[in-house]
């Protein structure tokens, strides 16, 4: 289920304001689901690929059809940084899956080079999930306790935080099990997407996973190399 989450990345463009994008959504992510489910939890992307761009393309349709503006105009005409960010995730998430599942680019020569290792590494993704909802919640008693303490963590730093996390377990997970090349895929398709950049965490957030998160991790005894790597982050003092 590695690729399905990004999937929803799209949903932080604003849906109620055009009716019937939903439904675009909720169709064809049944449909990947059935696939899935008939073959027995591999995820083949292949197989997946007609489904993913389906949503993207459903979603592009509709907007022109209601307003006569593809989705990167419409933002244009709309001056929030939220739905700004919103159709960057989008776009940069389309043309990442378009790379992906296209024979010959990339991605996908990356994945197909890779697929026998990386089938297996999606199965950590719920240990990823705990490792990083643990290691949060540590950082924030951390930071609570601390004589420097101002404020506790937001609930987006909290996002920031154990979403990069995630990510950066499953690169290491990828690189123990795989090698290099399986990490450098996952990192390389993290970043594509700008999932992070412009829909988990702000410039403020990004610096505090420099020094302040990276520099728990180390104190923690993690792998906080392997953090830093994985987000070409070299910690601040």
């Amino acid at each position: 289920m590695f690729f399905l989450g990004f999937i929803l990345t799209i949903g932080i463009i604003p849906l109620h304001a055009f009716p019937g994008l939903d439904r675009c959504i909720n169709q064809r992510m049944f449909a990947i689901i059935l696939q899935l489910q008939s073959d027995l939890g591999k995820e083949d992307i292949d197989k997946l690929c007609p489904n993913i761009l389906q949503i993207f393309d459903c979603l592009e349709s509709l907007v022109v059809q209601r307003t006569g503006l593809t989705i990167s105009e419409v933002a244009q005409l709309i001056p929030d940084e939220t739905v700004q960010n919103g159709v960057k995730i989008f776009l940069n998430t389309r043309d990442t899956f378009n790379n992906l599942c296209t024979k010959g680019m990339p991605l996908n020569k990356a994945y197909h080079e890779n697929f026998e290792c990386l089938s297996p590494v999606s199965n950590s993704l719920i240990d990823c999930e705990n490792k990083a909802t643990e290691t949060y919640n540590a950082y924030r008693d951390f930071i609570e306790n601390s004589v420097e303490a101002v404020n506790p963590p937001s609930l987006r730093e909290k996002n920031c935080m154990t979403q990069s996390y995630r990510f950066a377990c499953l690169a290491s997970y990828a690189k123990d099990k795989c090698g290099d090349a399986a990490r450098d895929f996952i990192l390389n398709f993290v970043k594509r997407t700008t999932f992070l950049k412009y829909g988990v965490c702000s410039p403020p957030e990004i610096e505090d996973l420099k020094s302040k998160f990276l520099k728990f991790i180390e104190l923690s005894g993690q792998r906080g190399s392997a953090f830093a790597d994985a987000f070409d982050f070299k910690r601040k003092k």
